[in-house]
């Protein structure tokens, strides 16, 4: 069996979708007979999820050690600095870079000779580097259980997430603005968000989930996704629930705009111009046409198909076995 050594890290900083994403990653490579462990800092809500999935956990490559890992994959918030890339090439023989949803790998610091395959989760257009790549919506890494939610979008309630870390804690401010939607409004604050509502009386439509280890029980039956652009907005569209994106970065806000004009969602722009937006009118706008939000949903299902952890899963296999 082929094993390979993922580093990735997931808390307020990183957020949880790197981690998320690399823990779909690695059950679909499973199905192709390669055997993962991790790499990711001790103590954080990421090295808990890992934990509790039941794979090997090492807190830095040399405690790892690379034999029997021939092959590391690196998912980090902004991709690897070159300096990390330098230090890594020589003791792997293949090594494999996750890119991020909203901008490229950082830098430039992912070229030939130092990275063998990078993986783009973007739906953006990139521009080449020389190096082997897989982009577009075929290859999301997403849970493929999303695509057996069902949306209830004539009386669904609306999901409000921010990511696992919302580092802008906009999470009460969201569910403040959609009070008197007459939808019920369901929020789930991420593990790594410790302390966003502090405080925080929700209105009598909203109510806060329990934690949850992944997001499907908060899809089904809704109707609408309030969230910031990032994994989560990929996994509603996966689950066939259009979204309000709200965004970290101008990078960011060009993926919104791009599912904006792919006829997915809606772009609330940058997370700073949040309290400027009028979400309760764009939110009963978007609920009081049925018929749209069901063709959106549609359109981000046919986008985000479920199928691309299996996908990217197959390429890696073939990487490792020299094909």
């Amino acid at each position: 069996m082929s094993e390979l050594l993922i580093y990735t890290q997931g808390d307020r900083q990183h957020g949880m979708g790197h981690v998320v994403r690399c823990l779909t990653l690695a059950e679909a490579l499973e199905t192709f007979g390669v055997r993962s462990a991790f790499i990711t800092s001790y103590d954080t809500p990421g090295s808990v999820r890992i934990r509790q999935a039941d794979y090997a956990m090492f807190d830095n490559i040399a405690e790892a050690g690379a034999p029997p890992f021939a092959s590391i994959l690196v998912d980090l918030e902004g991709g690897p600095t070159r300096e990390f890339l330098e230090q890594v090439r020589p003791l792997f023989r293949q090594v494999i870079v996750v890119g991020g949803v909203g901008y490229g790998l950082s830098n430039g610091s992912v070229e030939p000779g130092l990275v063998d395959l990078q993986i783009y989760q973007t739906v953006l257009p990139v521009v080449p580097n020389g190096v082997s790549s897989l982009q577009g919506a075929d290859w999301l890494i997403v849970n493929p259980k999303y695509a057996a939610c069902q949306p209830d979008y004539e009386r669904g309630h609306v999901v409000v997430t921010m990511g696992g870390g919302d580092p802008h804690e906009l999470t009460g401010r969201a569910i403040g603005k959609l009070g008197n939607i007459g939808r019920p409004v369901k929020a789930v604050v991420g593990p790594a968000s410790e302390g966003v509502l502090f405080d925080f009386i929700p209105p009598a439509n909203a109510g806060l989930l329990p934690p949850l280890e992944w997001l499907g029980p908060a899809f089904q039956g809704a109707s609408l996704t309030v969230c910031a652009l990032g994994m989560t907005a990929y996994e509603s569209l996966a689950a066939g629930v259009p979204v309000m994106l709200t965004n970290w970065t101008p990078d960011h806000e060009r993926t919104a705009q791009e599912l904006k004009q792919l006829g997915c969602g809606w772009n609330l722009g940058m997370w700073q111009d949040f309290e400027k937006v009028d979400l309760a009118e764009g939110a009963r706008a978007a609920l009081a046409d049925v018929d749209d939000l069901r063709k959106m949903g549609m359109r981000g299902r046919k986008l985000v198909d479920g199928q691309g952890a299996g996908r990217v899963a197959g390429r890696i296999r073939e990487l490792l076995n020299g094909a």
